[in-house]
């Protein structure tokens, strides 16, 4: 089979990763397909990586960080709590 072995994991699913894929100069990818298509390409550089440094991740963090700068979250404001006397107790001033 084109993607043995499955793996098992501690849920009691398992995982396989495909061996091969099909594809025909007229279609393509037949069987998986394209996948997603990123917004942001951004190169992985597998040297970085392996010293720590994951460029696809900092690309988000900077886009993100970015975006909040530009579009600020507005947080809705709580109105006032209301001001509530104890059992027996007036309110002075009022």
């Amino acid at each position: 089979m084109g993607s043995n072995p499955a793996w098992p994991l501690v849920d009691g699913s398992s995982i396989s990763v495909s061996h091969y894929g099909g594809w025909t100069p007229k279609e393509g990818w037949v069987i998986e397909g394209t996948g997603i298509v990123p917004d942001r390409e951004v190169e992985n550089d597998p040297t970085l990586y392996a010293k720590g440094i994951d460029s696809q991740l900092d690309a988000a963090i900077e886009y993100l960080l970015d975006k909040a700068k530009k579009e600020p979250v507005v947080w809705p404001q709580h109105p006032p709590f209301p001001v509530k006397p104890l059992r027996g107790e007036k309110l002075s001033g009022g």
